[in-house]
This record gives C-alpha cells, sequence and structure tokens, in this order.
C-alpha cells in the first residue's frame, strides 16, 4: 500500500486503534482511539499509570503497530515496515531514562549518532550537530562526557540527538519523569521553544499538570480510551471528572474550583491554569476592583 492522502494540517492520524500486549493477551492496552494531531501543535497526553498514553507514544513511533485499525504519519502507515525509516525521521522519541539514549562517549558523538545511521555526509553532519547542541543550549559542553552532566542536561542532548535527525515531530515519552523541578523545567522550554519558533510537532506523554498545563491541546486517556481532549482550559475545567479517575489539575484551577464554592468567588471562571491570573482574579475580588 502507497502513502495515503491526510489532510495537509495533520501529520498523525490514528484511527479505530486497538491494542494488546503479546505476553496479555485479552487485556487491551488501546480501545478503539481515533485522533488526529496537526502539524506545528504542541499536546499534552495525560494519564496515569496503565491508562494507555505511553502505549500510544510507541504506536507514533512505529516502535508497536496497532491490533487492529491503523496509524498513519505523513500517510504513511506505521504497520508497513518498508515505512518505518521515513517515520523515523518524521518523529524522534525523547525516552524517560537518558541514560538509555546516550551511545557517544562525548555529547557531540552522540548527537552524530542518528545522522550518521541516516547515510547523512560528513560536513552536514557537522553542521547539524552544531545546530542542535546551540538550539538546545549545550553547545559548551559539546566535548564533555555525557556521564559527566545533570539529568536535564543529558535529555537536552537527548532532544539535540534528535533535532539533528531534522523530524517534524517530537515525541516525549514522560520524558522528565526522572528530572528534578529544575531539569523538568529545562527540557519544557527547550521544547517549547522548538514548537514556537521552528513549527516542530511536540506530543508530551506526561502525568505532571503544570506540565500539560503549557501546551496547546491536553488529551486525557484512561483505561485506554480518549476520556476527553481539548484545549487546557476546557480539559481543566473538568474537575470533578480527572478526580474521578485519579488525576489532579493545575494548583491555580484547584484554588479557584474551591474558592467557588464561597459567594464571594462563584463568578470565577472555570480552567484557569496560570497562577498571576489566578491571583490576579481573587486579589481584584477581594480588594473590590472586580464585583463577584
Amino acid at each position: 500500500m502507497g502513502k495515503v492522502k491526510m489532510e495537509d494540517n495533520i501529520i498523525i492520524s490514528a484511527r479505530e486503534v486497538f491494542f494488546e500486549y503479546e505476553d496479555d493477551p485479552g487485556s487491551r492496552a488501546l480501545k478503539n482511539v481515533s485522533l488526529d494531531i496537526e502539524r506545528g501543535s504542541f499536546v499534552a497526553i495525560l494519564g496515569h499509570n496503565g491508562s494507555g498514553k505511553s502505549t500510544f507514544a510507541k504506536l507514533i513511533n512505529g516502535i508497536l503497530t496497532p491490533t487492529s485499525g491503523r496509524v498513519l504519519v505523513n500517510g504513511l502507515d506505521t504497520s508497513e515496515e518498508k515505512n518505518l525509516t521515513e517515520i523515523r525521521r518524521k518523529v524522534g522519541m525523547v525516552f524517560q531514562n537518558p541514560d538509555n539514549q546516550i551511545v557517544g562517549s562525548v555529547v557531540e558523538e552522540d548527537v552524530a549518532f542518528g545522522p550518521e545511521n541516516l547515510g547523512i555526509e560528513p560536513s552536514e553532519i557537522r553542521k547539524r550537530v552544531d545546530e542542535a547542541l546551540e538550539t538546545v543550549g549545550m553547545a559548551k559542553y559539546k566535548l564533555h562526557a555525557p556521564g559527566r552532566l545533570s539529568g536535564g542536561q543529558k535529555q537536552r542532548v537527548a532532544v539535540a540527538g534528535i533535532l539533528a535527525m531534522m523530524p517534524q515531530c517530537i515525541v516525549l515519552d514522560e520524558s522528565t519523569a526522572m528530572l528534578d523541578p529544575a531539569g523538568r523545567e529545562e527540557i519544557i522550554s527547550t521544547v517549547l521553544k522548538l514548537n514556537k519558533e521552528r513549527g516542530i510537532t511536540v506530543v508530551l506523554i506526561t502525568h505532571y499538570m503544570n506540565e500539560a498545563a503549557r501546551a496547546d491541546r491536553v488529551v486525557v486517556m484512561n483505561d485506554g480510551k480518549v476520556l476527553c481532549d481539548g484545549t487546557p482550559r476546557e480539559v481543566f475545567s473538568r474537575v470533578e471528572l480527572l478526580e474521578s479517575v485519579g488525576l489532579d489539575v493545575p494548583g491555580p484551577t484547584k484554588l479557584l474550583y474551591m474558592l467557588k464554592k464561597d459567594p464571594r468567588f462563584f463568578s470565577l471562571p472555570d480552567g484557569i491554569v496560570d497562577e498571576d491570573e489566578a491571583a490576579a482574579l481573587v486579589s481584584d475580588i477581594l480588594n473590590g476592583r472586580k464585583k463577584p
């Protein structure tokens, strides 16, 4: 089968996808998932452990293939082996543990690994490595041993290695889970920059609400299905639904949700995710600048 026609603004399309692991037949990790991801968007996929979010991430890159249904990347079916090299050029993955992705003895060798495997000319590899390290703010560490870097720095090197292959989409599968708050901020700031300045599509698999709040779109998965899908404000407005499946909401959202039980604050809008916006609203009401 050749390339399937897709809408120009869609880079990834999942249609009626079911997936079950061979060592656990009958227990479906994904159940009839249909989802389109637009080019240049920043999509966060939330869910507790076992929700299916990481399984979906691996389907995007062709690491896994659907038990039934189909996943298309730029019109290429991930279940066709002949398409996998091209798909992995277009969709790069950054995993949870950066040590599992680092293969070079020095940073620049590690970043060059992907382009070398693609058969890129050495002069072009040199250019790509330098540009990728500059983009993620790691150029001054190019001759350092990866083992001497912090967790956040290692993940930025991992992102640079993906960038050097010039993908159209980057998937981060719980890539901040092993990092401290400073390291998580390094990675989220880096991918936000890539998304906004370069138009690279970002799919962020996470369980951190404050990370998801910075995306353009939030998809919540539960028990292998899409539970809800919308802007951060739309999704995080559904506090009770999210709590019913064991998920929290960003701190500002939860605070305003609780304050709305007080008559003074009943008119506060739902789904506020920004701390400064939440603080300004509460301050205005308490100081009489805004009527409840």
